[in-house]
């Protein structure tokens, strides 16, 4: 059931949540699900491109497997990438 609020610390958003500064360095970082970030991996697979969306680029991603077969780790890499050339044709 819904409960009002008489006040709340709304706090950090979550874009603090992690050092992007750090990650997005462009640097490839092997990260653990878990331990360096949460557990959910749909949910840091979207935080991750969101801040790299907001530092003007894109992330290369790929989840790794342990020996059991579970995924436990993700590799990064932020990158910016190349304008599109338009093949010397003028618009």
């Amino acid at each position: 059931m819904a409960e009002k609020l008489t006040d709340f610390v709304w706090g950090d958003s979550g874009r603090n949540q992690h050092p992007w500064d750090q990650w997005l360095d462009g640097d490839v970082w092997k990260l653990e699900y878990g331990v360096d970030v949460g557990k959910s991996i749909s949910s840091f697979g979207t935080q991750v491109r969101s801040a790299a969306n907001r530092c003007g680029g894109k992330v290369r991603t790929k989840n790794l497997k342990n020996d059991e077969g579970n995924i436990q780790f993700i590799v990064i890499q932020f990158f910016v990438p190349e304008p599109e050339s338009n093949n010397g044709s003028q618009q």
